[in-house]
């Protein structure tokens, strides 16, 4: 599926919708990767978490209420001038 940022958002209670079938199409878009954090950020939405550069965002998960038990999640890792994207990947 092609990135749509209208769908990458969407969720059905706690879980995205579309991103899993998205995925691809981020990870591997030179247009994305050539963006800056500001625009990343514009473009995807907030992270679901931020750690040390590395910005995490939640692709698919299950579980038992608050316990994980399989999670995928996309990492984009800013690069130290905190401004552009050093590489995207995918965890889990």
């Amino acid at each position: 599926m092609v990135f749509d940022k209208t769908k990458w958002g969407q969720k059905e209670g706690d879980k995205y919708i579309f991103r899993n079938q998205m995925l691809k199409d981020v990870v591997y878009n030179d247009t994305i990767r050539t963006l800056h954090k500001k625009e990343l950020i514009d473009l995807l939405g907030e992270p679901d978490r931020i750690n040390n550069n590395h910005l995490y965002y939640e692709i698919s998960r299950t579980g038992i209420g608050s316990w994980s038990i399989n999670e995928k999640t996309m990492v984009v890792k800013i690069k130290a001038d905190n401004t552009t994207i050093d590489w995207i990947k995918i965890h889990g």
